[in-house]
């Protein structure tokens, strides 16, 4: 808009030693330049300024879009992550900004998702050793056991 109006400002200024001369309703009209281009001179900036400004709306829309679209959806699956699910999946569509991201946390969730299993093949192969344990050990045991259930993998 600044830009307009200085473009606009110094085409007047410029143009106001100079004169022009038009026919007008069939008469023949002698003024000074600036005073006949200050319509067109507004109009066009007013033209340009509407056009950049609805261009300026839609690039931030679509940069948005971009941006803030895929940052909600990691967003939703690290909540799921963080509550336990470690079967999330954070894909995006190829064109996402942050599709790197989103790669490094599913490398981050199936890692987890190995040690959690890890851990429950490792409990299976305790659990079958210890089937000759004391009463005490083998509450510790199921007890254990219902932890590790409540890993949703």
């Amino acid at each position: 808009m600044l830009g307009a109006l200085i473009f606009g400002a110094v085409i007047y200024l410029m143009s106001r030693s100079a004169l022009t001369t038009t026919f007008e309703n069939s008469r023949l009209a002698v003024r000074s330049s600036s005073d006949y281009m200050l319509p067109y001179i507004v109009m066009s900036g007013t033209a340009a300024i509407v056009i950049i400004g609805f261009a300026a709306i839609v690039m931030t829309l679509f940069a948005s879009h971009k941006i803030a679209g895929p940052l909600y959806r990691i967003g939703k699956n690290i909540e799921d992550l963080a509550s336990g699910n470690l079967n999330v999946r954070f894909g995006l569509r190829s064109g996402d900004e942050i599709k790197e991201l989103a790669e490094k946390l599913d490398a981050m969730a199936q890692s987890l998702r190995s040690k959690v299993a890890a851990i429950k093949s490792a409990f299976r192969s305790l659990e079958a050793s210890a089937k000759d344990a004391s009463p005490e050990m083998k509450r510790d045991i199921q007890n254990l056991k219902e932890a590790i259930s409540r890993l949703d993998v």
